[in-house]
């Protein structure tokens, strides 16, 4: 059985690898050391840079609706470590509008995409200080993300919106993952309660449309509940 088990792990992708590695090291941990178990649920708005590129005879505009939401499962190592694993539903948008002199804008007047994707966090925090009842954290860790959907709309000159023209490009990258860290202030209401704001910055290793100026970046600011066992 044991020689089986290790035949299928090495057969899993480098993804399919770290998650398993991420979620064998959430539940077994506690049996070998004397750790705490936490969860935290969390929203968040995000701000994605390099989203989407300027074709010719269009204009890009940023969409109105990045945000994430999810849920970060734990354990404290120590009195200053922990180790999470965060899992989140991500929704970001983006258009274009075609410029007065395109020969387009007797058609449609602007374009739109909304992607929604799901994400596997691992991230390792530090506690540098604590003030009160306030924890101030540092965290490092590695965002994995894939797109779960997408759906484009099109309005069109008579002020009517359509799904059935796809004028912005679908062909962008489906999976992208890249480090990521940040800053963590948390407010002890109690033993086991707490409220969180976490600013982060992820750094991505590949473009979203490989017609883009650079990388895609994200900056997030998240608020959560926290409760720790």
């Amino acid at each position: 059985m044991i020689i089986k088990n290790k035949i299928q792990f090495c057969r899993m992708n480098p993804v399919q690898r770290l998650i398993s590695t991420c979620v064998i090291a959430l539940f077994i941990a506690p049996v070998y050391s004397q750790v705490r178990p936490f969860i935290n649920l969390n929203i968040g708005y995000d701000y994605n840079i390099n989203k989407y590129y300027s074709g010719y005879g269009y204009e890009k505009f940023e969409g109105t609706t990045d945000f994430n939401a999810g849920l970060n499962a734990g354990i404290t190592l120590g009195k200053r470590v922990r180790f999470r694993v965060g899992f989140n539903y991500v929704q970001f948008t983006y258009g274009e509008k075609p410029i007065p002199t395109s020969t387009e804008i007797g058609l449609y007047t602007e374009a739109s995409m909304r992607i929604s994707s799901l994400n596997v966090l691992p991230s390792l925090d530090c506690r540098l200080v604590s003030a009160n009842k306030f924890d101030f954290y540092l965290s490092a860790g590695y965002h994995i993300e894939w797109v779960a959907d997408h759906y484009q709309s099109t309005k069109l000159t008579d002020d009517g919106w359509t799904s059935k023209f796809k004028f912005i490009d679908p062909d962008y990258t489906k999976t992208y993952t890249g480090p990521t860290g940040a800053i963590i202030v948390k407010y002890n209401l109690g033993k086991h309660l707490g409220i969180t704001l976490e600013p982060r910055y992820t750094y991505f290793l590949k473009e979203l449309y490989y017609r883009n100026d650079g990388v895609l970046q994200r900056i997030s600011c998240n608020l959560g509940v926290e409760y720790k066992f």
